[in-house]
């Protein structure tokens, strides 16, 4: 990662710890950068245990550009709905419980439990509602923010602003919206 980045990673880490329920938006910056910047904010954080729930891409992708730039993986557990037709989970989440669902990093034991968690990050929440109706959607993301009322789990959605926009139901879910460009400005 460059230096400016890895400033802006800082930043978003101290801003992390003002919500449970996080929004992340941007206009103009990549998804894939932003989730860089925010996967290395949240492993710099110590013994702060990952969650990554990816929706479009395998989680390979995730773990191939982790490694590039030098970002441990030691605490993150991936669930990869990449290749499933059902973009729905429901926790506990044993596995083996859908077929075409790939279970990768770290795990404690052979389920998922939000316990075991400190943080849940969505890549890429946004192409959920292609896969999803409208009804459907809206109770997925209900569900994944209100994990966060279990204990001290904090759930992160970057998203591009103009879709944040459409979705006003987001907007009374989450307790902190951070926007990406304004963070990077004052960098």
């Amino acid at each position: 990662m460059n230096p400016k980045d890895l400033k802006i990673a800082k930043k978003i880490e101290k801003l992390l710890n003002n919500g449970k329920k996080i929004v992340l938006l941007s206009d103009k910056q990549p998804l894939t950068r932003i989730n860089l910047i925010l996967l290395k904010a949240i492993c710099d954080m110590k013994n702060k245990r990952v969650l990554i729930i990816t929706i479009e891409r395998p989680h390979h992708y995730i773990t191939y550009l982790l490694g590039i730039h030098g970002i441990s993986q030691r605490n993150l557990t991936y669930i990869d709905l990449a290749s499933s037709k059902d973009k729905r989970i429901v926790f506990p989440f044993k596995l083996g419980m859908i077929k075409n669902v790939l279970i990768g990093g770290f795990l404690l034991r052979d389920f998922i439990i939000m316990d075991d968690y400190d943080f849940v990050l969505v890549d890429n929440i946004t192409s959920a509602s292609f896969y999803l109706g409208k009804e459907d959607f809206k109770k997925f993301v209900s569900y994944i923010m209100n994990l966060s009322e279990k204990g001290n789990l904090k759930i992160v959605l970057p998203i591009r602003k103009k879709y944040y926009e459409k979705l006003k139901f987001m907007k009374n879910l989450a307790d902190l919206t951070i926007n990406f460009e304004e963070v990077e400005e004052n960098e």
